[in-house]
């Protein structure tokens, strides 16, 4: 005998929560389960870290809704619980993404095109992560991209459509008028004020913030030499010295230089002898014109005639050297110094000796 399948009521049931509503046109994706809660089939999901899971609920917004746990049949874990419905912490997910899915609907009537809501806080009786059909301030975020796709039935579930894969990107608001804001302002004395930006804001009151002096720090390192500066302006010039006397040197013709002090008090300075060797004979110069004739002098008496005497040798006046005296030429003038002699001065007075054959040039 052929059985006859009867359904008595007026609505059909939409079945069980997380079972798929309709078939085509929708997307399953599987991820891990984050977090340490046990989540029933048919919870509202977010992401987590590391491509994982967690359910929606407390401190969630509706634009970070991105699915929901489907139903799938699984291998019971225990033998009492034969018939629960759930996902464990890292258990792979069935995430649904797109499509139509049953849930439970925990408060309000939905409608078909009608918003979705997700509880985030707790009021009443009802607890976060519950799908409602009706808003409760901030108790409820509502779902941008799903709706409702009808009633539901006599269990509460209800058939939910996500329209496209969440997240959703989060809705800007219209600008806001401009609050103005406060400028800050500390003084040297470590008094702090606060100057508004614009007029009508509400004066704000100032306050020192200076603390008390702390200890010293240590040294620090030396850092590098900076570029060097640019010249500074010429000081005064400062009062004329003390006079420090001078020397005044001097020559005897044996070649010892000796140096006299222009004051009392002076340092003596040790002389020296600064003849060198006499140098070799040099070639004979040409003869000096002949000097003008003197006047004649007055013929004196004339004696007696003496009788011729033999003739005399002949003389030679040699040149001066270090062991013969012999003829020399004066040296030129030298004027007398002004100042300290310098090492120029000296070497002027050797050249000039030199020349004058006082002094031998090697």
């Amino acid at each position: 005998m052929a059985l006859t399948p009867q359904t008595i009521g007026l609505n059909m049931s939409h079945g069980f929560s997380g079972s798929y509503a309709r078939q085509p046109d929708m997307i399953v994706n599987t991820a891990p389960l984050g977090g340490t809660e046990i989540i029933p089939f048919g919870t509202p999901l977010v992401r987590g870290e590391n491509g994982a899971v967690l359910p929606m609920g407390t401190g969630n917004t509706g634009n970070q809704f991105i699915g929901v746990a489907g139903r799938e049949v699984k291998s019971p874990a225990e033998f009492f619980n034969q018939n629960v419905g759930q996902y464990s912490p890292e258990e792979p997910v069935s995430v649904f993404q797109r499509g139509c899915i049953n849930v439970k609907c925990q408060k309000g009537s939905p409608a078909i095109d009608g918003t979705v809501y997700v509880r985030v806080t707790a009021s009443g009786n009802y607890q976060p992560g519950g799908f409602e059909a009706e808003a409760d301030g901030a108790n409820t975020v509502a779902l941008s991209n799903a709706q409702w796709n009808g009633p539901a039935d006599n269990h509460g579930v209800a058939e939910l459509r996500i329209a496209y894969v969440g997240p959703a990107p989060a809705v800007s608001g219209s600008a806001g008028e401009d609050g103005g804001y406060y400028q800050p302002s500390v003084s040297e004395a470590g008094e702090l004020t606060w100057a508004a930006s614009k007029e009508g804001m509400p004066a704000v009151a100032s306050a020192n913030i200076m603390g008390p002096q702390g200890p010293k720090g240590d040294t620090g390192e030396t850092g590098p030499q900076g570029p060097a500066g640019s010249d500074g302006a010429p000081g005064a010039q400062g009062p004329a010295g003390e006079n420090g006397g001078y020397y005044t040197p001097t020559v005897d013709t044996s070649g010892n230089l000796s140096w006299a002090a222009s004051k009392e008090g002076m340092p003596a300075v040790t002389g020296a002898n600064i003849r060198g060797p006499q140098g070799e004979q040099g070639p004979q110069g040409p003869a000096g014109q002949d000097g003008a004739q003197g006047p004649a002098g007055q013929d004196g008496a004339q004696g007696p005639e003496g009788p011729q005497g033999p003739a005399g040798p002949s003389y030679t006046l040699p040149d001066a050297t270090t062991a013969v005296r012999g003829g020399v030429l004066q040296m030129a003038a030298i004027a007398d110094l002004s100042a300290a002699p310098t090492q120029q001065d000296f070497n002027n007075l050797l050249a000039a000796l030199r020349t004058a054959g006082m002094l031998a040039n090697s």
